[in-house]
């Protein structure tokens, strides 16, 4: 997928020639099988992909990978599966050498309409590694939120330490709220013996982990989102003490967008579902 001749397939994430692409730590290639070490489960792979794979172990330029891979006899649509693979289970790092030439080449294919997915990243689930996920998903949101802010202050609809005070508990909630959804599911999935990995791919949140019992599955899916409605919720109460409707509406608000996450074509929507009908 060079900057000069992009070609997009599956989970693969924009790539340049210069760029060095290297396995996860948490993964290492044994004859035909990339071993996810974290989760300790393992994905069967084709020799060629198997071969390609090792050549990450230690990082490598995407141009030397593309030369490799036709030494393997291996198509560019069929690399950039496999790299799309990777990348949807977190075992994929990129480093920029040129990041300017990167950010050129991304906007002229932005300007042809072509689209790629982000890059995800993933670590070992601990409060400290969720709390960086959320802060790293959210960040559009904080971006929009100090925007808005700006904006109602210049326009003067509410007084400049009014809407400071708003803007900071409301994301403190949010991030609050966020937080303990995910870590809600990782003690529950730990409660069950298995090895949970927080995954952020732009704003989207998730866990992965070995499959759980049918009632692990649904109370997992669950957990998360009504923890993060109960939260909302006792701040909203909390916020009440201090006659504050817009805050009250705030935290309600924040409360119910994690009810949208019990959607069907939303994570915990799509693994209650999945358990339900197993």
């Amino acid at each position: 997928m060079s900057a000069d001749n992009p070609l997009v397939l599956g989970r693969c994430p924009f790539i340049v020639e210069s760029d060095i692409l290297s396995l996860s730590t948490d993964f290492k290639v044994t004859n035909t099988k990339l071993i996810d070490m974290a989760l300790g489960i393992s994905h069967g792979l084709q020799p060629q992909g198997a071969n390609l794979l090792r050549h990450l172990t230690n990082g490598q330029s995407y141009s030397a990978l593309s030369v490799q891979a036709q030494t393997e006899n291996v198509q560019p649509a069929q690399l950039h599966e496999l790299l799309g693979f990777l990348n949807i289970i977190g075992g994929l790092r990129r480093e920029r050498k040129h990041p300017w030439r990167a950010r050129i080449a991304r906007a002229r294919h932005i300007a042809l309409r072509l689209t790629y997915p982000l890059l995800s990243w993933r670590r070992a689930a601990t409060p400290g590694s969720i709390a960086l996920a959320v802060v790293r998903a959210s960040y559009p949101v904080s971006i929009a939120c100090g925007l808005l802010v700006g904006w109602l202050a210049f326009v003067g609809l509410l007084p400049t330490w009014r809407i400071a005070y708003l803007a900071t508990l409301g994301l403190g909630v949010f991030w609050g709220s966020l937080f303990l959804h995910e870590l809600t599911h990782s003690v529950v999935i730990s409660r069950y013996g298995k090895r949970p990995a927080i995954l952020q791919t732009g704003m989207r949140l998730g866990l992965l982990h070995k499959p759980l019992p049918k009632k692990a599955e649904v109370l997992c899916s669950l957990a998360g989102p009504s923890t993060g409605l109960i939260f909302g919720c006792l701040c909203a109460l909390v916020a009440t003490l201090t006659n504050d409707q817009l805050l009250v509406t705030l935290c309600i608000c924040i409360a119910c967008f994690h009810l949208s996450s019990l959607l069907p074509w939303y994570g915990d929507g799509r693994s209650l579902i999945g358990a339900i009908q197993s």
